[in-house]
């Protein structure tokens, strides 16, 4: 009896002995998945961090690009109305040109018929009334013209 009790007895305790072990076996295979899990969180969290930052800097140059665009169709809009303004100065200057050309050609023909006695007094009103009315044509054009230069400088 005393050999089966000594031999339970030492079974037991091998068994004990061995289940120590592998308890001790399954807390360090647990604790080793912890730190797994841990390091696989840590990670994760460090690529949201990186997708955020990307993402920031993505915006942030998104709206760089359209504060670009913004200026840029600024300048084109003043180019435009600068260029508009220059136009409008030489379409003013021309008719100023034309005006003057043709105020000259009327006075050289009432010369020219006053020479040869050919008009009457009336004709001569009346030719002297045309050269005044674009004479005044002149003058609004050219008050046209400094109105014209003068928002061209502002521009």
């Amino acid at each position: 009896m005393k050999t089966k009790f000594t031999l339970i007895t030492a079974l037991v305790l091998m068994n004990l002995g061995f289940s120590q072990e592998v308890v001790n076996d399954s807390i360090a295979i647990k604790e080793k998945a912890l730190k797994e899990q841990k390091q696989q969180l840590k990670e994760e969290k460090e690529r949201e961090k990186k997708i955020e930052k990307l993402e920031k800097e993505k915006e942030a140059a998104e709206k760089e690009r359209k504060k670009a665009e913004k200026e840029a169709s600024k300048a084109e809009k003043e180019l435009k109305k600068r260029k508009k303004a220059d136009d409008n100065i030489k379409s003013i200057h021309n008719k100023i040109d034309k005006k003057r050309k043709d105020i000259e050609q009327h006075k050289k023909k009432l010369a020219k018929l006053e020479k040869k006695e050919k008009l009457s007094p009336e004709e001569q009103i009346k030719w002297n009334e045309k050269i005044l009315k674009k004479e005044e044509q002149l003058k609004d054009l050219e008050k046209d013209l400094s109105k014209a230069e003068k928002k061209r400088r502002k521009l």
